[in-house]
Order: C-alpha cells, then sequence, then structure tokens
C-alpha cells in the first residue's frame, strides 16, 4: 500500500500584502505596493482571509499585514488577534507556512500596525505568534504610519529570522496621512 504524497507546484517567490479595509486609504497603500507584491484586501474574518489564501500560495517568503494595531493585538478585518485570543486561532496559524516550509523557505511575517510589539503584552504576542507559525515576524513598536502625525514605517522588533524588505514606494511612505 503507498502512501500518499502532497504534490507542490515548482516553487516561485512571492510576497503578499494583507491591508484592511477598516484603515483609512487603504486603497492608496494597495497602489503603493512595489511591484511584485500582491495585495488582498481584509474583509470579514481576517484569519479565516488570510488561511485560506496561504493555503493556496507555495512557497512564500513574506507576508505583510497591514492593519490597525495596539500593544499586543492586531485587527484582521473583523478580527481582532490579540494576546489573549490567539490560542483560538491555533489552528489557521500553525498551517499559514506549512506550504512554504516544505520548500524549504524560512518565511517571515511583517506587522504593520502601531504599537502592536510594545510592552509585556505585545512581547508575549509576537512570541506567541512565531511559536504558532513558524514564521520569522518583525513589528512596529511605534505609531506606523504618516511622520507628520509622528508616525514611521520601520518594524523595530524581530523574533526570529527575517527579511526585511520595504513594500511601499518611498513617496507613498512619505504621503500617507494616517496611522495604522
Amino acid at each position: 500500500m503507498s502512501t500518499p504524497t502532497l504534490a507542490l507546484e515548482p516553487c516561485r517567490t512571492s510576497t503578499l500584502a494583507f491591508i484592511d479595509s477598516g484603515l483609512k486609504d487603504y486603497r492608496k497603500l494597495i497602489e503603493g505596493l512595489e511591484p511584485g507584491v500582491r495585495a488582498i484586501v481584509l474583509q470579514g474574518d481576517g484569519v479565516e482571509q488570510i488561511t485560506s489564501t496561504l493555503l493556496t500560495n507555495t512557497c512564500l517568503e513574506s507576508v505583510h499585514l497591514l492593519a490597525s494595531g495596539s500593544p499586543g493585538c492586531i485587527r484582521l478585518g473583523k478580527t481582532l488577534l490579540h494576546v489573549a485570543t490567539i490560542d483560538r486561532y491555533a489552528q489557521d496559524l500553525q498551517v499559514w507556512f506549512f506550504l512554504s516550509q516544505l520548500c524549504d523557505r524560512h518565511p517571515s511575517l511583517h506587522l504593520y500596525g502601531s504599537n502592536i510589539a510594545t510592552g509585556e503584552q505585545g512581547k508575549a504576542f509576537l512570541t506567541r505568534l512565531h511559536f504558532l507559525t513558524g514564521a520569522g515576524i518583525l513589528a512596529s513598536s511605534s505609531h506606523t504610519g504618516s511622520g507628520s502625525m509622528g508616525g514611521n514605517w520601520d518594524l523595530e522588533q524581530q523574533i526570529g529570522p527575517a527579511s526585511r524588505r520595504n513594500i511601499l514606494k518611498p513617496e507613498v511612505m512619505a504621503s500617507y496621512r494616517g496611522l495604522l
């Protein structure tokens, strides 16, 4: 009796950006993505939407989440993924990068949202997210977005190996007029 095998498409490097439709001027963020970055707009249950998208994409190197944040928390569509609720989504999070890891990739997850990595809640959230996804995590510990509103686009905190790549064109980062 033979064991079924998983047939994967040939690996191709790709980057996905999930952008929450609740963000101010989210369409400007989509239009300002660097070439080669595929945008998906989050509506409804964001964790479920991300999970179904990632299960059909092999060999991802990086996934970027642009959404509202607070210490230890990110809003993905109508889903509030928080340090206190993250284990409810463990089954979904554990498969996010399964196919990439089969392709011997070391994926990274970039969290663009104000103050996600701030304080003990932020650290606990990132640590748990890293454990569940197996991805290197980069996240902001400051306001994310418009410089005139006190924000920046830096992802100051890192857990695990992660590639640093800007996905937004510099002129969009400079002209965006909101905070995530």
